[in-house]
């Protein structure tokens, strides 16, 4: 039986699984349960390929304050356009 999640709680147990760090913003009570409910999202090696292979990526932040100037890439992920 398979449980239904808010997509935000899928990406933070994706992430997490992934071993990747997540800092997730939540300032309500209720977004703050919603985010700790993401620990009981289980995904199998076919949901982690599924969502590995959407194929978009979006970069909120482009961190470009951890180079100098002109040490800056032109890319941060290795396929990005």
């Amino acid at each position: 039986m398979r449980l239904i999640f808010f997509f935000r709680q899928v990406a933070l147990a994706w992430g997490i699984k992934r071993g990747t760090p997540v800092l997730p913003k939540a300032v309500s009570e209720n977004h703050i349960k919603e985010n700790l409910e993401s620990l009981h999202v289980k995904l199998d090696e076919d949901d982690m390929k599924a969502i590995e292979n959407i194929g978009i990526h979006h970069r909120y932040l482009t961190q470009t304050w951890m180079y100098k100037p002109d040490e800056i890439p032109e890319k941060h992920w290795d396929d990005e356009d």
